[in-house]
């Protein structure tokens, strides 16, 4: 009875809750973890000191899972879409979503002065088992390839775009032509100053609105299992992106501020170093904001 009851409880706060609900975002892309503290109070009716902790400590747990709920519904999946939108249209992902919240882990606990208790619960946004992105990724039947560079435009170089070059046995000038450099082990896009907001499903854009990177070119289970991107607040926090990342500077974010968009000569050597090194399969891409 008392699962049942809490299984009520967990849908009644996925469905009331609202993307527009002013509460802290307990969502933390840059660690991929969504946390959610709840606080209970030790009852009047309370007989003893035991009874008083144990009902207490149900009231937090039972706040804590409430707030976990508020956080999830609130997080971007992609530009359009929050998880309240989706689980409210869709009844099969509500219900794996109730069940990813019910299997939060308790990650600490503690009595409080005066008779209250403390609970903080955890929710790991990506991760093949128990994770949000488990519940909410759909499996593409079909991989679309990244697209191809375009011939028509010529390709920034290392110079115009502050990369860090890759270790060569002499240092040539690189000319600004359509050949690949080679040696990149990931891509950071530079959006700092670009108020980009973060999403577990991003698109990289060109400037002509192009998508090269997107949820489509991916393997399912990379994502579910490590998510498209890792969003930094810094270059200090890039390792995603390998020891010689290819570094861009988005010109804008566009969508709800959240799909960061590369002028036309940033996104064909992007798409042309990727040819080489197929670091955007690996889901080798960092974010800094």
């Amino acid at each position: 009875m008392k699962k049942i009851l809490f299984s009520i409880f967990i849908v009644a706060a996925l469905v009331l809750t609202t993307a527009s609900a002013s509460f802290a975002n307990g969502a933390d892309f840059v660690s991929g973890k969504i946390t959610a503290k709840g606080v209970g109070a030790a009852p009047a009716f309370a007989t003893n000191p035991a009874q008083a902790v144990a009902l207490a400590k149900r009231a937090a747990i039972l706040d804590a899972y409430r707030n976990l709920a508020e956080y999830v519904n609130g997080v971007n999946l992609d530009s359009e879409t929050t998880v309240q939108n989706y689980i409210v249209a869709n009844d099969v992902i509500k219900t794996k979503v109730t069940a990813v919240i019910k299997g939060a882990k308790i990650i600490e606990e503690r009595e409080m002065a005066g008779g209250g208790y403390s609970v903080t619960v955890e929710l790991p946004m990506y991760g093949e088992k128990n994770s949000l992105a488990s519940a909410v990724f759909k499996r593409e039947k079909v991989k679309e390839p990244i697209p191809a560079p375009r011939a028509d435009v010529v390709p920034s170089t290392p110079k115009e775009i502050g990369v860090r070059e890759p270790s060569l046995p002499t240092a040539p000038e690189i000319p600004a032509n359509k050949t690949a450099i080679g040696g990149f082990t990931g891509v950071i896009v530079d959006c700092s100053g670009l108020s980009l907001d973060t999403a577990m499903s991003p698109v990289i854009k060109d400037e002509s609105g192009k998508k090269i990177y997107g949820h489509k070119n991916l393997d399912p289970d990379y994502i579910v299992a490590n998510g498209m991107v890792s969003y930094s607040n810094g270059m200090e926090s890039v390792s995603r992106a390998g020891k010689n990342p290819l570094v861009l500077k988005a010109i804008r974010a566009e969508n709800h501020s959240i799909n960061p968009v590369l002028s036309l000569e940033d996104a064909n050597r992007l798409l042309i170093e990727n040819e080489v090194s197929h670091f955007l399969e690996a889901t080798n891409v960092v974010f800094v904001r």
